[in-house]
This record gives structure tokens, sequence and C-alpha cells, in this order.
């Protein structure tokens, strides 16, 4: 947001140079970045045209921006604030980097999270709260008994975890599933990372839904990969799209959420998952199925590995059922894949911890973990349904929607209140916390709204307090 400081004494051009370093200093602006002509920057901060172009010449003559024929000014991209020479010039190590820059709307936003005010309207958080993780005690555990516990740990994970997963999957999607086709991750990120480094190269291309929370990991960039979307559509036919993509760019894994996908909670058809793998399967083209909600899914809903076992990675999670700090995922593919990212995963760093795996395993095995199960998918049901209904009673019919049957999330439009991110910004500064859709890769008129973190009581007065909020934007 441009805006100068109140009561300041210095003169409109020195404010307005301040304003700018600020914004470098609060990662609002990076290097490289194209700023407001000088004629937009005068209507934003309502001075005269000659104070911008003073401010921008002192700018300039600092080094600070660099002012181009044709091409406007923009922050100088060899510049680290005030650099001088005999100092290391991060920046130019920073950017070479081939992670992604953080963004300054999500270090805001997890800010906010980390301050707990309990006035807060977090509808960002796709995270269980403390009150809906598991009541269960574990059995004790002594230290030797853990580091006897090692004898059953492989390059894969712990024996006994993996055999459970195993087992779970093997009842879900009607196949014959051992140990030896799973690895036990840290989370499903990590899963996603193994794939990327085991078995891609720099330079791959890879097709993801449009939009996906996919367009957030900086895994991809970090793998060096090209990205190729897959609307999201009614129609559910990507087979025209795929035979293109290949024909064009040789795509060689496709990245799929088909079960209440994040962002949009849709889940993908019977006939859709029927097409999807066998257009893959003809083009020889692995499908990585992303399936966070497994263990909160019906049965009705098979998933995508029941379709190919051998032509799809499954990627199951613990985070939705029992916290996101249990850090304990599973991937699931054929046994040479599976040694495969294994002995890369151990390359990279020697192994996953025991001690994580050991209590996740007391955790599935304990005889209250189905109970738990039972009571989430009743409660998130509950809420869901409340959730849904309350939004269309307070917005009617200037709220749109699709809605959904499973997952924690809604994905949402309210074109009358908010369609730009400085919308987001100012909501965010009154303790209202939403994820726009360009962090899905989408754009900023539609946005994802999370219920999860609310108690019923609560959800009800906090879509009351957005109305409230989104009403005091117009």
């Amino acid at each position: 947001m441009w805006q100068l400081p109140e009561m300041s004494a210095l003169p409109k051009y020195h404010q307005i140079i301040h304003v700018i370093e600020e914004k470098l200093g609060r990662g609002e602006l990076q290097p490289g970045e194209r700023l407001p002509t000088e004629r937009a920057l005068a209507d934003l901060f309502q001075v005269n045209r000659s104070t911008v172009k003073r401010a921008y010449e002192e700018l300039v003559a600092n080094g600070i921006v660099i002012a181009e024929q044709g091409r406007g000014t923009y922050i100088n991209p060899d510049k680290w604030f005030r650099y001088t020479g005999n100092q290391t010039n991060w920046h130019n190590y920073m950017k070479h980097s081939r992670f992604s820059l953080s963004v300054p709307f999500m270090d805001a936003l997890k800010a906010k999270q980390r301050e707990a005010d309990p006035e807060l309207l977090d509808f960002a958080s796709g995270d269980l709260p403390v009150s809906l993780t598991p009541e269960i005690e574990l059995p004790h555990l002594s230290w030797q008994t853990l580091l006897s516990e090692e004898a059953n740990d492989a390059p894969s994970g712990y024996e006994p975890l993996r055999t459970v997963f195993a087992e779970q999957l093997s009842q879900r999607s009607n196949q014959a599933l051992t140990s030896e086709h799973v690895l036990i991750t840290s989370g499903a990120q990590q899963a996603l990372f193994l794939i990327t480094q085991g078995l891609l190269s720099p330079g791959d291309a890879i097709a993801i839904e449009a939009p996906s929370y996919s367009y957030s990991l900086s895994l991809f960039q970090s793998a060096g990969l090209r990205l190729y979307p897959l609307p999201m559509t009614d129609s559910e036919d990507w087979r025209e799209q795929l035979e293109t993509l290949y024909g064009k760019h040789r795509i060689k894994m496709v990245f799929v959420n088909p079960t209440y996908q994040n962002p949009t909670g849709k889940v993908m058809s019977h006939a859709a998952r029927q097409r999807l793998v066998e257009t893959c399967g003809k083009l020889h083209i692995p499908i990585v199925e992303d399936d966070p909600f497994g263990m909160l899914t019906p049965s009705s809903i098979q998933p995508l590995y029941s379709y190919a076992p051998d032509n799809v990675i499954y990627i199951g999670s613990l985070s939705k059922v029992v916290g996101a700090t249990t850090r304990i995922g599973w991937l699931t593919a054929p046994p040479e894949v599976i040694k495969r990212l294994a002995e890369a995963r151990n390359e990279m760093e020697l192994g996953l911890s025991i001690f994580p795996q050991v209590l996740a395993y007391s955790l599935l095995k304990s005889n209250g973990f189905s109970q738990h199960v039972a009571h989430l998918m009743q409660q998130t049901t509950t809420l869901r349904q409340t959730f849904q209904k309350q939004l269309r009673l307070v917005f009617d019919e200037a709220i749109q929607f699709e809605p959904i049957t499973g997952g924690y999330h809604l994905w949402v439009s309210l074109p009358d209140y908010v369609t730009t991110q400085r919308e987001y910004d100012h909501l965010l500064k009154q303790n209202v916390l939403l994820m726009p859709g360009t962090l899905f890769g989408d754009s900023a008129k539609y946005f994802r709204l999370s219920f999860i973190y609310f108690t019923e009581e609560r959800l009800l007065e906090a879509v009351l307090l957005l109305k409230k909020q989104l009403q005091e934007l117009k």
C-alpha cells in the first residue's frame, strides 16, 4: 500500500524516498521490480509530479533505482539496498537460487497466525486445531525401546509402519500391496520433493491442475521443472490437452489431487479418472496422486491408484487426520521406484528419524484411532454443511461457489466485494485472513476459504464478521 507517513516534517520527496526504502527493507519491493510511473505515484500520494520526479532522481543518484527510456523506473537488480563495494553483495547469490523468494503477503499472514489473536478470522489455515486432534493415550516407550526399534528401520522407513500403510491402501484400492511398495516420508511435501529430485531432471516438463496449491511450491522451481496447466473444467476431460502437451513439450509426469482438490474441493468423477489413466497409459506418462484426505474419504470414492497401480505414484499423509506437526507421509509405487527414491533420500539426509515413525505406528494401531477418524469425519461434515449454509444465508446471490462434500476448503468468488490483491492486504491488516487465487495460479477474484479452524458456534459468527469487514472495503 502506497501511503506517506502521517505528521512528518520531512519534505514530500524525502518522505517518498523513505517509503520506497521501507518497502525494500520489508521485502515488498524486490530487486528488478518496476516502480509506478511518476504520474501514477503522484496520484497515489496526492502530490505534484515534480515531487515524485525529484524523489526518483535522488534514488537514481544513490544507485537504488534505475531509470531507462522506454522501460521506466525499477529497483536496481545489482544493488542490495545500500550495498558498498567492500561488502559481499549477498543478493547476487540469492537471486540465482532456484528456490523462489518469499511472498510478502504470506509472510505477513503467517506472522498474524503466530500472534494467536482470539479475534483473528483465520479462513486461511487448513491445519487441524488441537480440539480435533486425537485424544488417545500412547503406550509408554522407554528410550531403550525406541532405540531397539531401529532394527526394524530400513532406507524406505520403519517396517511395521510401512506394513500398516500398505494394508490400508490395499483395502481402499483392492490391490495386493506389501511394505516393499511403501516409502515413509517426512510429510507429503518431502514425497513430492523426492519425486522431483529422484525421477525428474532439470528442464523436464510436467502438467499440474489449474488452479492448484502446487503453484505455491518452490520445490518444482528448485528442480528446474517446466509447469503446464490442466484447467479444472466441468467437462473433466484432459485427453486433448495431454496429447497436445505431450506432443509439444514431452511432459514427463502429471501431478493431480483428484479427491477434495486443493483449492477447489472438487472430486474427480469415476469416468474422468478412467480417461486420465487411459490417456497417460497410452502416452506412457506416470501420474502422481496427492491424496491428503485419503483416510477421511468414503469407500465409494476409489483412489486413482486403484485404476492403474503400475502407472500411479500415490502420496498420503497423516496431517489432515492427526495434525500438521506429525510430519509423517508416505509414498506408494512399484518396489523398484521405492528403492530408487529411498536411495536418493539417503544420499541427501541419511534417512528418517525412527522416533516419529514409532509414535505414528503406535497411534495407528491404538484402540481409539478408528473412533477418532469416525468422530473427525462426523465433526468436519457438520462444520462443512454449517459453513456452506451460513455463507449462502449471509451473502445470498453475491457469493459464488460449488458445494463440496469433503475436505476443509471452499473455492469462492465475491465479485461485489473483493477482486484485487490490495483488498486482501487491507483485510489482512484487519485480522481477516484469506488465501487469494493468485497463490494457486488463478485470478485474485477467487479465493480459498478454510473452515476447519473454527468451532461451529464461532463459524456462524465468523461469516457475519467477514461480511462486515468486506462491506467496509466498499
